[in-house]
């Protein structure tokens, strides 16, 4: 069943991916789908042969399942991975605790070392340091540009925002550590 109330979608026309796939600012890392989907009861995908993007589910609250290349792990709330490329997957809400999740599926040559890198779920525990509430900000402001349209300034903009929000996503000690001493 689709049509989560509240959902969000962006998928950008494969006219447009392909412009993206040329272009040697932004080839290396895009968005090619983007969206939020609250409280998502019965979402359910399954993908016999994988797709060309790599997927980041970002779990909010709730849980739910992935299961890549016949392997099952659990996702929390506040708790996020990405599903490679090109592998067989499949991935649904709990059925009675239902996710909500922000994901995006996004591609290039630097799309790898991310993707390698958060391919087992990482938590992101909220506390005084976390700054999720910065990430999810990130994930809005990409979301919000493609959303004003597939401008080429726009999709410069959500791709380096991309860059920021996976880094932030992978490096997370470095991105919580705040500087207390006094300059």
């Amino acid at each position: 069943k689709e049509g989560f109330s509240g959902q969000r979608t962006i998928v950008l026309p494969n006219f447009i991916i392909q412009g993206l796939e040329q272009d040697p600012i932004i080839s290396n890392l895009h968005v090619t789908d983007i969206g939020y989907y609250p409280n998502a009861k019965f979402h359910f995908r399954k993908r016999d042969d994988g797709i060309e993007q790599h997927i980041l589910l970002y779990c909010i609250s709730g849980c739910g399942w992935i299961e890549v290349d016949g392997k099952r792990s659990k996702l929390n709330e506040n708790q996020l991975v990405v599903l490679p490329a090109g592998i067989p997957h499949q991935y649904g809400s709990d059925t009675s605790t239902p996710w909500s999740i922000y994901w995006l599926h996004f591609k290039g040559d630097q799309a790898q070392f991310f993707a390698q890198r958060l391919a087992t779920p990482v938590s992101l525990e909220p506390s005084t340091t976390s700054r999720n509430e910065d990430r999810i900000g990130l994930f809005e402001n990409i979301y919000s540009t493609l959303e004003m349209g597939f401008s080429i300034d726009n999709i410069y903009f959500a791709s380096i925002c991309l860059k920021y929000f996976l880094g932030r996503l992978l490096f997370k000690d470095q991105y919580t550590y705040r500087n207390v001493s006094s300059i």
